[in-house]
């Protein structure tokens, strides 16, 4: 039994999509470069973690 049906938009719908997509186009630079200082971030911490873990470890804490 077949049940897929073709979905009909709307012109609102599809002037609506067409908005969401260039929204999503307009972020994507953002969201990449957000990404890109999110890891740089996790990158210090775990260096901070380190040093922290060495010294600890060097003054037999």
């Amino acid at each position: 039994m077949n049940t897929s049906r073709l979905i009909e938009f709307s012109e609102e719908d599809l002037a609506e999509l067409d908005e969401v997509a260039q929204y999503a186009e307009t972020m994507t630079p953002a969201l990449g470069a957000m990404e890109v200082g999110n890891v740089r971030n996790q990158a210090r911490a775990g260096a901070i973690a380190e040093r922290v873990s060495r010294r600890q470890a060097a003054s037999g804490v």
